[in-house]
This record gives structure tokens, C-alpha cells and sequence, in this order.
């Protein structure tokens, strides 16, 4: 059966086993969506409802998604089957040292921690000055996000702005082509920066943010040596087709299709459900949606209102980067891309930069006609010097898992090297920090080129290293046994690992308890260089242990919006003093405690 002819069903399935987001998909098996969280409201298809339906038993042995600790390396080449499954643990240690400190702040800007959007929007106008063909309106929120792209994130901004006409005349194409609003297609922006090695802690990957069941849902496949979601024109047909599917579920209604694109249309009908409104601003005046969903609709619009008009916003300088013009050739079996670069009269980066979706030094093993990209000009030098190549001078390196018993003095005798010839081409120093399980890259000759470090590991989770301390969760333990013993409250830890009073823990799930040192010291620095934009909104939240308590008594008819109005803070500080879940309900004689900087007034 054809995926477009099968897509309704696909999709409503995928989407059953989330009830969590793309971008940030929460770790605990949500309830499935065929647990009364279709509103009427929403009137789906009868069709579509019925083969929802028959679906649902079927949810019932489905296994937890994909967690944060499942990481492995899914080996699937020749030369590799004896690697499947390499010590991550070392990985993942090795990453720490990878990460570019411009991907890490562009990580800070994308999750925006350190913000804190008015929960009211304020009046909403519909912008007609510009011309766009996806809705876009002006209010408080959106006004609030343009201030923040404009300040305190603009130097990342305006990488965004540099990267945009590289990839975003050819995804307009795209979305055109399958009916869509070409403006649609700056969602991307607020996804991953148009970063293809963006890469979540919840595994999701490139451009459009796929998580791995996901991706594989719409064709795009991943494995140890490639991963179609950085592959822009692959994800974007795949993220187009999503959208438009999201669309029709959601009536219509644009704003509720990118909500959903971010937390899921499982937590969105809900939404619906319990506020009784399909406006889009009207859910986000209560706690139903998530945080970060409440703020990605009007991220979305700041972008586009910015984009339209850099030079208003002072983005007079930007230097953009050329779009993508290359040439594409098929080459048989594994080629390294070393090789492809000396055949191209190009470099491994040029070549690696063309090729996002290729993760490692080679092209996938298992692929035996596989379609890569190469410097515009360089295809008849290269085909013709390809076809001179012997196959057996069209590989630089082979995989080799070290197994229990086996010693690098071993394998370099088996393998006719030295043993610095093995350290040096896996960037490692010593033998000492090689452990049974590592995956070794084994060079096939003397004298071939060094493969980049970056290229032997798997892709690292930039928010993940940036942000946060890790805890994995162990047979017996509850989120507040977790919260007492890591110093956080239920609510922080609610927030950070995107969890509901309804999420389940998993064994082996691994939890954000902490914002970690260099999210503090990137706090610390940003308060320091920041200034603040003449009429701007923006302020850092106070710390939760800073200012004057005061004890609120809740009254009858009070809200914890109302309160937080009335004493200028945000509702979700009021729930974290008082470690309150989002669907907790106030009762009258309630004693709430609330730190404010400057009270005025009663």
C-alpha cells in the first residue's frame, strides 16, 4: 500500500502513542488518544474515527517510546554487524567536548528558559500592512517575542536570517506544491534554526524535528551511518505532509495545526475538551496546553513579522548565505566521503555540509546506489575518475566492535597497524579509555586522512548538554521521592521533563532534575550583557527564592492566573512555590505563598 494512501491512519496511529509533542515529546507514556481525548468538537471524519477506534486495543501492548537513556548505536552495515549496541555511556562522555558554543546558545534561544511572556495576550489584530498567506496578528505575546528575537536573541536571530534563503526558497516550493501557505514554512525557524544537526533530548533530529517513530512513519529512514530528518528536502515534503494532515484534523484552523505539530493532537483535543474553546488564544489563557506550546504560536508570528522586515528590526547587516546548488550523482556500495571529496577536487567538509544526512566518514553500507550531493561542476570529473576507482580503494576505514577479551595491541596486529595508527584515527589519546563494546573506526591503509571526531559519535543532544543534570529512574521511585532527594520542586520537575499529574514513570527513564552549571552560567552572563530595548517587556523571572513572601488566602472565585496577576508574577511560579500541579484546584481558605519583588499597592 502507497504511504499517501494509508497516511490518515498512519498518522492518527503515531500520533495515539504520543499525546506529547515533536520538539519535546515527554519521556512517560502519555494516555493514548483513544482514551476519550477526541473532542467532538473537533469532527473528525466518521471514517477516520472508526479506524481510530479499531486501533486502539492494539495501543495496549504497545512498549514506552523511545527514551533519552535508549540511545545505541543501530549498526546496519556489513562491516558492522558485529557492532550493534556500542558503549554509549563513553559516547556520550566524549560529546561534552564537541559542542560548538554557538549550537549551545542557539539551544538557550530555541527552548528560551529564561523568558517569561505576559499569559494575557492583550488585544489581537490581524496584520494586512504585509503581505502573507498564513494568518498572522499582533498582540502583547507576539509583540513580546519580537522584543526577545530583537534583544536578547538577536545575534542568533540573525543566523537564522543568514541560513534562511539557503533552504527556505526550495521548502516554499515544497509546501506550495502540496497546497500549503509558503509562510508555513518559517516554522522551521522556531523548530531548529534551520540547524540540520539539530538534535532534542527526546531524539528528535534536522530541520523539522522528527522524532525517530515519527520520521519513520512519513519514509524517513535512520540509522547508525545516515538520518533522512537532515535531509531538507526529504523532511520537508515529510513535515509538509504532517502540517497539511494536522490541518484537516483540526478543521482548518492553522494555529491549532501548529500546536498540535508541537505537543500533539492528543494534547490539544484535550485542550479543547476542557476549555471549551477551539480559539487558539482562548486555550492558552488557562494551564490545559503546555507552556512552550502556549508561546510557539506567537514565536511562529514574531518570526514571520521579522522576516518580512529585517531592516525595521535593525537586521541591516546580515550576510546571507547563497542557496544550495550542487550537483547529484549515484555512486554503488559504501564510498567514504574522504574519497568522494579527493575524486570532487573538494573537501570532506564541502562534501559533509551537502550531505547532512549522512551521520558518519562513508556513505550507508547497505545502500547499494545511493544518491549524493556534490560541489555544482564537479560531476563529470568526478564520475569519470569514479569509474577509474577499484572498489577496494573506494573505502578508507572499516567498524570493528571491541569485544571481552580483545585488547587494541590485539587488533593491531590482526589488522596489520600500529597501535597509534588505531588511537589516532578514533581520536583518542591513551588505550585506557577504550571499552569493550566501542566501535572503532579501522583504518584500511597508511597515510589516509583522519576522520573528524564529531563523525565517530552520535549526534549530541545540544539542550540536553547545555541545559540540564540527569537522573534515571530506578525500580520503586515517584516524582516527589525524585524531587526531595535532586532539591527541585514537583513542579519544576513536572516543567522540565514536559510531565502532566497524568504522566507515568518508566524504569530507566532519564529525568532533567536540574538546570546544570552552564545553563547558570549562561543565565549569569546573559543578565550581565543584555540590555534592555527602549518599551521592551521583556524581564528574567526573580528567582524563586528571591524577594518578599507573602501568604495569599485564596478566596472563593479566585484563579492562580488571577493571583499571579494581582501580584505581577507568573502563574507557573505560583504553582512551583507551592509545588501545585497545573490541574490542581484552589480551594477557598487555601494559604498560597507568592515573593514579589516591589508589591504596589494591595
Amino acid at each position: 500500500m502507497q504511504l499517501n494512501r494509508c497516511l490518515p491512519f498512519l498518522v492518527l496511529f503515531v500520533l495515539s502513542l504520543w499525546g506529547g509533542d515533536l520538539l519535546a515529546v515527554p519521556s512517560s507514556a502519555p494516555e493514548s488518544w483513544g482514551e476519550r481525548t477526541v473532542s467532538p468538537s473537533l469532527q473528525l471524519p466518521q471514517s477516520i474515527r472508526q479506524q481510530n477506534e479499531a486501533a486502539v486495543p492494539a495501543l495496549e501492548t504497545v512498549p514506552g517510546r523511545l527514551q533519552p537513556a535508549d540511545v545505541s548505536s543501530l549498526l546496519s552495515a556489513d562491516d558492522v554487524a558485529a557492532g550493534e549496541g556500542a558503549d554509549d555511556a563513553e559516547e556520550n562522555e566524549d560529546l561534552l567536548t564537541l559542542v560548538d558554543p554557538e549550537a549551545i546558545e542557539e539551544a538557550l534561544i530555541l527552548t528560551e528558559d529564561e523568558t517569561s511572556p505576559p499569559e494575557d495576550e492583550g488585544a489581537t489584530i490581524a496584520v494586512t500592512e504585509l503581505q502573507f498567506d498564513f494568518p498572522v496578528v499582533e498582540n502583547q505575546k507576539v509583540q513580546y517575542y519580537i522584543d526577545y528575537f530583537t534583544g536578547p536573541g538577536r545575534n542568533v536571530f540573525s543566523r537564522w536570517l543568514e541560513r534562511s534563503p539557503r533552504y527556505l526558497p526550495y521548502m516554499q516550493e515544497v509546501f506550495a506544491a502540496e497546497g500549503l501557505p509558503r509562510d508555513l514554512v518559517y516554522l522551521s525557524i522556531v523548530e531548529s534554526g534551520l540547524n540540520p544537526k539539530a538534535y532534542s533530548w527526546a531524539h528528535a533530529s534536522g530541520p523539522w524535528q522528527f522524532i525517530p517513530s515519527t520520521g519513520k512513519i512519513f519514509g524517513l529512514e535512520a540509522d547508525y551511518w545516515w538520518d533522512e530528518r537532515r535531509d531538507f528536502e526529504k523532511s520537508t515534503y515529510a513535515a509538509a505532509r504532517f502540517l497539511k494532515e494536522l490541518y484537516g484534523v483540526f478543521n482548518g484552523n492553522w494555529y491549532l495545526a501548529v500546536a498540535a505539530y508541537n505537543a500533539g493532537p492528543g494534547a490539544v483535543a484535550r485542550a479543547i475538551e476542557r476549555s471549551g474553546s477551539s480559539d487558539f488564544w482562548m486555550i492558552s489563557h488557562n494551564l490545559h496546553l503546555p507552556l512552550e506550546t502556549r508561546n510557539y504560536v506567537p514565536k511562529l508570528l514574531a518570526v514571520l513579522l521579522i522576516a518580512k522586515q529585517p531592516g525595521k528590526y535593525g537586521f541591516t547587516d546580515t550576510q546571507f548565505l547563497e542557496p544550495i546548488a550542487c550537483d547529484t550523482v549515484t555512486v554503488e556500495g559504501p564510498v567514504d566521503l574522504a574519497v568522494v571529496a579527493r575524486l570532487a577536487d573538494s573537501s570532506y567538509g564541502e562534501i559533509k555540509a551537502l550531505n547532512p544526512e549522512l551521520k558518519r566518514w562513508c556513505t550507508p553500507p547497505k545502500q547499494q546506489n545511493y544518491q549524493i550531493n556534490l560541489p555544482l561542476g564537479t560531476k563529470d570529473d568526478f564520475l569519470a575518475a569514479y569509474a577509474e576507482l577499484p572498489a577496494t580503494q573506494r573505502r578508507d576505514y572499516k567498524v570493528h566492535k571491541l569485544a571481552k577479551g580483545e585488547t587494541l595491541k590485539g587488533l593491531a596486529k590482526q589488522y596489520r597497524l600500529s597501535v597509534n595508527d588505531i588511537l589516532r584515527a578514533n581520536s583518542l589519546s591513551t588505550a585506557k579509555a577504550v571499552k569493550v563494546g566501542r566501535n572503532l573506526a579501522i583504518p584500511l591503509r597508511a597515510g589516509v586522512e583522519v576522520i573528524p571526531r564529531e563523525d565517530l559519535l552520535d549526534d549530541p543532544v545540544v539542550s540536553k548538554i547545555a541545559k540540564s543534570r540527569s537522573y534515571k529512574v530506578k525500580k520503586g521511585d515517584t516524582l516527589s521521592k525524585i524531587a526531595r532527594n535532586s532539591g527541585a520542586t514537583l513542579a519544576q520537575l513536572k516543567s522540565w521533563n514536559r510531565l502532566t499529574d497524568r504522566s507515568r514513570l518508566q524504569i530507566g527513564q532519564v529525568l532533567r532534575v536540574g538546570p546544570g552549571k552552564k545553563a547558570a552560567q549562561s543565565s549569569t552572563a546573559k543578565a550581565k550583557t543584555t540590555t534592555k530595548k527602549a518599551g521592551s517587556q521583556i524581564a528574567k523571572k526573580p528567582a524563586s527564592s528571591a524577594g518578599k513572601k507573602i501568604v495569599h488566602k485564596v478566596k472563593k472565585g479566585d484563579t492562580v492566573y488571577g493571583i499571579a496577576r494581582q501580584y505581577a508574577v507568573n502563574p507557573a511560579q505560583v504553582l512551583s512555590w507551592n509545588n501545585l500541579g497545573s490541574e490542581h484546584i484552589l480551594q477557598p481558605g487555601q494559604n498560597l505563598t507568592v515573593r514579589v519583588q516591589n508589591r504596589k499597592g494591595g
